[in-house]
């Protein structure tokens, strides 16, 4: 069962100024829990999603990558078939029941994915097909 450390994520923003500089965002501190995060494929489907508040990224730019924290070793290279969302939202939480709505347009990534031989704590990253504006005071919510 794959677990990841959601409460550490890295998201690289390419800010729009005319440097075009990129600036590495660290959200969130170890609190040692562990989620299936961003995906799990035990079924053979899931869906997830998380909001990370615009307080926690504090800047607008285009998302180009997304790294998460690994919360599990893997001995072998696990390959996945998904589907990325990103979308700026207003809201803050999700209750056990609801979702919030995606569409083709929000997808940032899809194909196949693998998790490389790693160990805990190490990071994963998934560069996006699609960079993604986000607009820095929305909320962001990854799918």
């Amino acid at each position: 069962m794959k677990k990841f450390l959601r409460t550490l994520m890295l998201v690289v923003l390419m800010l729009p100024f005319a440097s075009q500089a990129q600036e590495t965002v660290t959200i969130g501190t170890v609190a040692g829990n562990t989620y299936m995060v961003p995906f799990n494929s035990l079924y053979g489907y899931s869906f997830t999603e998380q909001v990370f508040l615009a307080s926690e990224i504090d800047m607008a730019g285009t998302i180009t990558s997304i790294s998460f924290q690994i919360g599990q070793a893997y001995t072998s290279a696990q390959t996945n078939d998904i589907v990325l969302y990103m979308k700026n939202v207003s809201r803050e939480t999700f209750s056990t029941t609801d979702y919030e709505a995606v569409t083709a347009g929000d997808i940032v990534y899809q194909g196949e994915w693998t998790i490389p031989v790693c160990q805990v704590g190490d990071w994963i990253t998934i560069t996006l097909s699609t960079p993604f504006v986000y607009d820095g005071t929305s909320n962001l919510m990854i799918g």
